[in-house]
């Protein structure tokens, strides 16, 4: 049986969708019929529930079933200036240098300079991942998956596309964002830090001075990613909007998501 999916599979790390001209809405239903015409099921993982694929689906023959997971955030830009992140940032920094540590901020937007940071991103991210069991194998993993990014991000730098944005406490590297720009949006693809230091909350600081970096690029919205919404996460401080995310299955028919799902029973037995 083929089933189609989103392109970038397993590396996927951002939640697609499809775009669709707002003056030819019946496109997206078109490239769905088109779809199902070569494949009896797609299964389309990390999926906006509400966004222009599930729209698609929903608006033809075709059968479509919606299976939702963690949310995915979404943030408009600029951070206004009242927002409680901000504030709560600020005061981080001023409890930093009442205890004497210089705190800065460097942002690498020239390719060599993307690099370098992306290296350093990279040995950041391995340690704070190391041996957690809560740890997903999709950047830097190892040596063919840090080449694969080191070519992508390396593609994106050279359009002015990819930033990185380092927090520096004494000349020390404490947390780094990795943030892929496309127009007026801007996606806020891998960030680590290391806690301990002088400067508290690394990891808060950093994705605050990010989005501020983005903005000022031009960017008027920010995709932040799924999970993390608990109290008291970057994400829960900068007030961003939660959106429904998750897989969706769409088929010719009931039957084939049948089919499917004994075929995944079998694989897990299996494994």
């Amino acid at each position: 049986m083929r089933v189609a999916g989103w392109l970038g599979l397993p590396r996927l790390s951002i939640d697609p969708d499809l775009l669709v001209d707002p003056d030819v809405p019946e496109a997206g239903r078109l490239l769905v019929e088109a779809l199902l015409a070569e494949v009896p099921l797609a299964l389309l993982v990390r999926t906006m529930l509400e966004g222009s694929m599930a729209v698609a689906a929903a608006c033809g023959p075709a059968w479509a079933r919606k299976e939702q997971r963690l949310p995915t955030f979404t943030i408009a830009l600029p951070v206004p200036a009242a927002a409680s992140a901000r504030a709560r940032v600020a005061y981080y920094r001023r409890l930093a240098a009442r205890q004497g540590a210089v705190v800065e901020d460097v942002l690498a937007r020239e390719p060599a300079a993307v690099a370098a940071a992306l290296e350093s991103l990279f040995s950041l991210h391995a340690e704070r991942w190391r041996d957690r069991a809560d740890a997903t194998p999709r950047f830097g993993h190892d040596e063919a998956q840090r080449d694969w990014y080191r070519r992508v991000v390396a593609a994106f730098a050279a359009r002015g596309e990819a930033m990185v944005l380092e927090v520096r406490e004494d000349g020390g590297l404490v947390a780094s964002v990795l943030a892929l720009l496309t127009a007026r949006g801007v996606t806020m693809h891998t960030t680590a830090h290391r806690p301990g230091g002088r400067l508290v909350g690394p990891g808060h600081v950093a994705w605050l001075a990010a989005l501020d970096a983005a903005a000022a690029a031009g960017a008027t919205a920010a995709h932040l990613g799924m999970g993390g919404g608990r109290p008291g996460a970057p994400k829960t401080r900068l007030r961003a909007v939660p959106t429904p995310c998750g897989r969706l299955v769409i088929g010719r028919s009931p039957a084939g998501q049948r089919v499917l799902r004994i075929a995944f029973l079998l694989s897990r037995r299996r494994r």
